[in-house]
């Protein structure tokens, strides 16, 4: 694997304050450089702009943003989501998907590959890697807070990025829980991997596993360097690190101006690193749009992608058993409510104003269910969709296309319960004849099959107008 530096130049960031409509500086001229083979720590304390510089680095963040980001000396906004991958501090899961199913969905749609043995060897390897291979079987909402991040680590390992950008993995583990994480990254860095992460807060032993420390505050970078070289940098400053301080703790603690304002001194000594000499062979070609193109234009990625999502989507529902049976229910209980409400209104013509009102009351109802169902659960799935979209592992096409497949089955059932009351509004009611117990004949009112398909038609587009 070639080595991968990433080098960022005077970058900035700022964003407008809505109320005051004045600029504020999130990012002040930061500069530095991140190199292969090396886990760095960006630390600083809460509001100092560390989740922002990943957020600018990984491609996340490209409004308001000047300076320059090269990657082996290439300009690499364009491009850096080809070489990278970005685990964001809330990396939610589809709590009724299995580790090995959430993995198998990601390889589907990430790769063309057809051999399931492959396939599964590939996935095999990466848990053994990243200690889950016992807990293949278990739902991702089963996994304790340690094993997310891991299995979070797992998915994005499926691509091989040559740069991982994590945003503060350790938050809510413990300390033990938080230094098996730590050295999980150390172990993908000397992989000739570069792995970026925040860090709020890091312990004595954590910190020490660090190859490389950015600290900022304000915004500005205040330190960059080895972690050894943190306790020198402070005493050149007559800043003395007692021998009883972690040095990350007290680097915080200036930073947070506890010792006076200090951040300026800090901030004219932080010198950046000499950059290293880059191999023309490994210099990365702008590839990207074309690349995107290719997949766009690509009918087996497109095919693969609304394959996987599909049957991950079949799966949740199957095994979400409680929202499942509440939309049934729901739709079960506003059939009958309707039925009653205008039962035997279709026998006279004297209804006919009722029969307006009904139809209107009746699309209102499947217009409103459709919409409720949106409410409840695209909150939750959207940080999904919009990691696993940024992450490249499939489209917004895709995504759509499969979510309607996948839902009008039950839309349509829906439809079948909701039209349970136009027996009631057509006045009739279903008859069978059974004559000599050998045949039998059902009647039913010609409007019940011309409403039946209206209602499944109304149902799928208002479906897709949530959308």
């Amino acid at each position: 694997m070639s080595r991968y530096d990433l080098r960022f130049r005077n970058v900035q960031y700022n964003v407008k304050n809505p109320i005051t409509k004045n600029n504020k500086i999130i990012l002040n001229n930061v500069s530095g450089e991140f190199r292969s083979n090396e886990l760095t720590a960006i630390i600083g304390p809460s509001g100092s702009g560390k989740s922002s510089l990943l957020n600018v680095l990984s491609g996340y963040q490209t409004k308001k943003v000047d300076g320059s980001v090269q990657l082996n000396g290439v300009e690499c906004q364009e491009f850096i989501q080809q070489y990278s991958s970005y685990i964001m501090q809330e990396y939610k899961f589809h709590q009724f998907i299995t580790v090995f199913e959430t993995l198998m969905f990601s390889i589907n749609c990430k790769t063309t590959e057809t051999d399931d043995n492959a396939k599964r060897e590939k996935i095999q390897n990466i848990l053994n890697k990243i200690g889950l291979c016992n807990r293949e079987d278990v739902y991702a909402g089963d996994l304790s807070g340690g094993e997310t991040k891991r299995l979070s680590i797992a998915i994005e390992l499926l691509d091989n990025p040559k740069i991982l950008f994590l945003d503060e993995p350790t938050t809510n583990l413990d300390s033990v829980t938080s230094t098996q994480c730590i050295q999980l990254l150390k172990n993908l860095a000397a992989e000739e991997r570069t792995v970026i992460c925040s860090i709020h807060q890091p312990s004595a032993i954590t910190f020490q596993m660090f190859d490389h420390v950015y600290a900022l505050a304000n915004g500005c970078c205040i330190f960059q360097g080895p972690h050894r070289n943190v306790v020198p940098f402070l005493k050149d400053l007559d800043l003395i690190c007692p021998s009883t301080f972690s040095p990350a703790d007290f680097l915080l603690e200036i930073a947070n101006n506890d010792y006076g304002s200090q951040n300026d001194k800090l901030r004219e000594k932080a010198i950046v690193r000499e950059s290293r000499k880059i191999n023309p062979a490994d210099v990365p070609v702008d590839t990207l749009s074309a690349k995107k193109l290719i997949k766009i234009l690509n009918a087996q990625c497109v095919k693969n992608e609304i394959s996987a999502l599909i049957k991950r989507n079949w799966l949740n529902n199957a095994r979400d058993k409680t929202l499942t049976l509440l939309r049934l229910a729901i739709h079960f209980a506003m059939a009958v409510f309707i039925g009653i409400m205008y039962q035997g209104i279709g026998q006279e013509s004297s209804n006919i104003l009722n029969t307006y009102k009904f139809l209107f009351f009746n699309i209102f109802i499947l217009m409103f269910t459709a919409f409720s169902s949106l409410q409840t659960t695209f909150p939750l799935e959207f940080p999904i969709v919009k990691r696993e979209n940024f992450n490249g592992t499939y489209s917004v096409f895709s995504y759509f296309i499969a979510l309607s497949l996948s839902d009008a089955p039950i839309l349509v059932i829906h439809s079948i319960l909701c039209d349970h009351n136009i027996v009631k509004f057509c006045g009739t009611r279903i008859r069978i004849d059974c004559r000599f117990n050998v045949k039998c004949k059902v009647h039913l009112n010609p409007r019940i099959i011309l409403h039946l398909p209206i209602c499944i038609i109304l149902k799928l587009l208002y479906s897709n107008e949530r959308y």
